[in-house]
């Protein structure tokens, strides 16, 4: 058995992906500020995207837009873990500018995440009150809700003042310069795969151009969550059938939606009235422990489950030992991504979130005691006497 077959299977892949997140994170310890560059990078290329179009964007009405320029839609959750470790890191102005990033680029599911993650590091804090603790993130929140109708107001005068198309077409001079300056390196397609999400795609226009933003949310809401619904349906159904390995499983959407179209588990397609245009759309299995189990069955799901609930377990524990800096911000994130982010794929191999839950595994695993931390300045005390 090859090395290229081995580095080719998606288990590889993903064990990878998350061991490359662990290593990671002795470089982040080592060095904080990158977490910080990222921030700032990630940040800037979002309110890049939303103001200027660029990237994969929806734009629904007049008040209610995203932008994800070619992270893609998971950046939203990449994000909240970012905002976690600005905060842990006392980067006042950075945090800032990543909840302003957050609410741009407008996932539904970070919102609720971010919630969660600060209720629960409200709950484990001992240096403030729960109250207290609660409200100094809540004032982040504000800030990146005012940032968003700001910028939203700003977009829309950009967009109508012809600046905005000055600035895509010299974005798609300088894509299409760098595309076929590798292209002459012998790439065998000019339409390369890594640069396809550098394409203009704005999407949704007029979805909800006669209903207010908070309608359209809701809408926008709703349909999230039917396409997540389904698709666990048939991710339970892929589970137990034994998983579906190799060459069989339906790695494209069109694969996925000819799947669920000739063998119609249990009904759903009869039931809810899905046809094959709905799986394409849906495109694959949304959650990430059926996600797996529909490749590598009921033992799989079982394994995985297992292995992320118990580092879970450890989250908690670090949490409830008073552990600060990064170690309680990548605590805090691994519980609420691991339990309550059931509606993003992140098990995929080459997953950011799969790379940001090996580098969360890493801290509480191998950093348990933080410079902050009451009990090691009890130490360096008692060191000094």
């Amino acid at each position: 058995m090859s090395i290229e077959y081995l580095l080719s299977s998606n288990l590889i892949q993903t064990f990878l992906t998350f061991m490359a997140g662990l290593v990671l994170c002795f470089g982040i310890q080592k060095k904080p500020a990158l977490l910080t560059w990222v921030t700032v990078f990630v940040s800037s290329g979002i309110f890049f995207s939303f103001l200027f179009d660029i990237g994969e964007v929806y734009s629904y009405n007049f008040s209610y837009k995203r932008a994800f320029l070619f992270f893609g839609d998971d950046i939203s959750t990449v994000l909240v873990f970012l905002f976690l470790c600005s905060m842990a890191l006392g980067k006042k102005y950075t945090s800032a500018f990543c909840m302003s990033a957050i609410f741009l680029s407008g996932g539904k599911v970070s919102y609720a995440l971010l919630m969660l993650a600060i209720l629960v590091l409200s709950i484990f804090n001992e240096r403030l009150s729960f109250s207290a603790f609660f409200r100094r993130y809540l004032s982040y929140v504000a800030v990146g809700i005012v940032v968003y109708f700001s910028m939203i107001g700003y977009a829309r005068v950009i967009e109508y003042s012809g600046a905005s198309s000055f600035v895509q077409s010299a974005y798609v001079n300088t894509r299409d310069v760098l595309v076929a300056a590798l292209d002459r390196q012998d790439r065998q397609n000019s339409e390369l795969e890594g640069y396809r999400d550098l394409d203009i795609t704005v999407r949704g226009r007029g979805t909800c151009s006669q209903i207010s933003f908070v309608e359209c949310f809701i809408r926008q809401l709703e349909a999230a969550f039917g396409q997540r619904l389904y698709s666990s349906f048939a991710g339970l159904w892929m589970t137990l059938q034994g998983g579906f390995r190799g060459a069989d499983y339906p790695g494209t959407a069109q694969e996925f939606a000819e799947l669920m179209t000739a063998h119609n588990p249990w009904g759903i397609n009869d039931r809810y009235d899905l046809d094959f245009s709905d799986w394409q759309k849906i495109g694959q299995v949304q959650n990430p422990y059926l996600l797996f189990g529909s490749g590598y069955g009921v033992v799989g799901l079982l394994i995985i489950v297992t292995a992320f609930m118990t580092i879970v377990g450890l989250a908690f524990r670090r949490l409830a030992q008073g552990k600060g800096g990064l170690v309680a911000a990548c605590s805090a994130f691994f519980i609420i991504n691991a339990v309550f982010n059931q509606s993003q794929p992140w098990t995929l191999p080459r997953s950011n979130l799969l790379l940001i839950m090996g580098i969360c595994t890493g801290f509480i695993l191998f950093f348990p005691m933080t410079r902050n931390s009451p009990s090691s300045v009890r130490k360096r005390l008692a060191l000094t006497k």
